[in-house]
């Protein structure tokens, strides 16, 4: 299974606050949201509930009294590779001595992509009722078998320098083809 994510605005890199990287994983919630209601993803939607038996798969994930869903999990033999574009107002490599390293920027990204320890959730967080299950991509960043960045210049006018497009193609692949999870593969 492949498909893209997408987000523009400011990608923080020196210091990655909860608050930032929760506001990513909501962008990406909305996007994920609107996959699971199609085709292939829309024909596994039992594997959204909760408590199913042991035979059965289930995504769900309590974390601090609320249920996340992350698509890539070892609990359906799931991994990924991303391969990301990062487009920015400066010049190709700049990135790597303006506002914050590469590297920085890439963890702040995957950390938003990924399911939340209760500790990284900001204070007083509480998903809207739209955002039950709230949708990531990734159980763990473990589960990132692969990734290539590009940085490139991105030509908009009046932009800030933190200001960034990205572009994430996500490749699913299994771990282990079951006939639970064979029909996302391909």
């Amino acid at each position: 299974m492949r498909f893209r994510l997408t987000n523009k605005g400011r990608l923080k890199g020196q210091k990655r606050d909860r608050q930032h990287v929760q506001d990513l994983r909501s962008h990406f919630h909305k996007q994920l949201q609107l996959l699971w209601a199609q085709e292939p993803l829309s024909g596994y939607r039992d594997w959204l509930e909760a408590n199913r038996e042991p035979l059965y798969y289930s995504v769900i994930e309590d974390i601090g009294g609320f249920q996340f869903a992350p698509l890539v999990s070892s609990r359906v033999d799931l991994i990924s590779e991303l391969d990301i574009l990062l487009l920015r107002p400066a010049p190709p490599g700049a990135i790597l001595r303006d506002g914050g390293d590469l590297d920085n920027r890439i963890k702040t990204l995957v950390d938003g992509l990924r399911l939340p320890t209760k500790a990284e959730l900001p204070p007083n967080w509480r998903p809207e009722p739209d955002k039950l299950p709230f949708f990531c991509l990734l159980q763990d960043d473990k589960l990132v078998s692969g990734f290539s960045v590009v940085t490139d210049r991105l030509l908009e006018p009046d932009l800030h320098e933190q200001e960034a497009l990205i572009i994430v193609h996500v490749r699913v692949t299994a771990i282990k083809v079951t006939m639970g999870n064979s029909g996302l593969l391909g």
